[in-house]
């Protein structure tokens, strides 16, 4: 049986025992004071509201009011800086949202269950699908709106940072996506798996669908194309740099618009403002292989193979 008592005792304090507890001694500076000696997992306090309403608590100050509690609108927990929930909010958690700073905790009372550890994980809907058993996923890192949605079981060690950055990664591994939708569409299907690939910037890589051993650095740097794209091995860096990509390989692109018509060429080495291309023109490299361009637009106007060349225009 259990038994619960309520003492009043110094400096104005109430004090409230249970667990057959007959005496307490509250803290001094405590207007109220709870204590327990259960080894069990009932909570100190519970507030219960069965009409239908909000049950929260509200922090009042004389500068300031918060409210803390679960929002029958949407079942909903909410800090809010207001005396009512839903107003102000500074703190919101639904079904939809992940928080789990370095979570080691593979129970189920850790809000992502199974076999999951070592994640960092922050956002809506962030890292979303690891729940359960089957779903173990180790070492990522997950933050942003929707960022890595579908990281599942063999997803581990990947960084995923951005606004639906690492969309539809699944079991991929070690990969850094920062950016907003950085890859994106990384795994949609293919055969291949996207591994060990670095994309960094807003829209960086979007389309590639499961390319392997890539860096590209800068706002649509081997953004793709609908439809998927599996180049490997490539080096982008500068703003849209081999931006058309789609199953080019063992590419190395450094300049903004470096490379920017190369759709399936190969080993190519383009340095240079536009290398290999003419911003608007419509021309230079797209399927073309084995060549060397060091300068402004050198080779922007080529479409051959094998050709080494530098210069401005050249």
């Amino acid at each position: 049986t259990n038994h619960a008592a309520i003492f009043i005792g110094g400096a104005n304090a109430v004090g409230i025992a249970g667990d057959g507890k007959t005496s307490i001694t509250p803290a001094s500076s405590s207007a109220l004071d709870i204590q327990t000696s259960t080894s069990g997992t009932d909570p100190a306090i519970r507030i219960y509201n069965n009409g239908g309403g909000d049950a929260s608590i509200g922090l009042k100050n004389d500068a300031d009011e918060y409210s803390i509690g679960v929002d029958a609108t949407g079942d909903v927990f909410r800090i809010s800086q207001n005396a009512t929930l839903g107003s102000s909010d500074r703190f919101v958690i639904n079904s939809n949202t992940r928080i789990s700073i370095s979570n080691n905790d593979t129970s189920a009372t850790s809000g992502i269950s199974g076999s999951v550890a070592a994640n960092t994980i922050l956002g809506y809907r962030a890292g979303y699908e690891l729940t359960g058993s089957s779903h173990a996923a180790y070492n990522n890192v997950m933050l942003g709106h929707e960022a890595g949605l579908n990281v599942t079981a063999g997803g581990d060690r990947n960084i995923i940072i951005g606004a639906q950055a690492g969309y539809t990664i699944t079991d991929m591994t070690d990969n850094v996506m920062i950016g907003f939708q950085a890859g994106k569409l990384a795994d949609t299907g293919n055969s291949l798996d996207a591994i060990e690939n670095v994309y960094v910037g807003s829209k960086c890589a979007t389309q590639m669908d499961d390319g392997q051993y890539n860096t590209a650095v800068g706002f649509k740097s081997m953004e793709g194309t609908a439809g998927g794209s599996t180049a490997d091995s490539n080096v982008a860096v500068g703003h849209k740099a081999l931006q058309v990509i789609t199953t080019s390989d063992d590419n190395v692109a450094i300049g903004a618009n470096a490379g920017g018509n190369i759709t399936t060429g190969n080993s190519n080495v383009l340095v240079g403002f536009s290398a290999g291309m003419v911003v608007g023109g419509g021309y230079g490299l797209t399927t073309s292989g084995l060549n060397t361009a060091v300068g402004f637009e050198s080779l922007g106007a080529s479409s051959a193979n094998a050709i080494t060349t530098n210069g401005y225009n050249a």
